[in-house]
């Protein structure tokens, strides 16, 4: 049997590569580090927050760290 791998988030994916061709995901400067905050209050963490509801119901521990807590 042929098994064929896709990913589990695939607009995720697809994010982290347009920010990374955006260069969002290396700041290099105070501006970049702001629209890359922005970028995954509004994009990211909702989907790590999915995952986490799911997660959590079957025993797993999660836990997801603020972005500002990381400045």
């Amino acid at each position: 049997m042929q098994s064929t791998t896709t990913s589990p988030f695939p607009y995720l994916r697809s994010k982290l590569q347009e920010w990374k061709s955006n260069n969002l995901l290396h700041p290099t400067t105070q501006l970049t580090w702001e629209r890359f905050q922005g970028v995954a209050t509004r994009h990211i963490l909702p989907v790590l927050h999915e995952v986490k509801s799911v997660m959590e119901p079957e025993g797993l521990d999660v836990s997801i760290t603020d972005i500002e807590d990381e400045m």
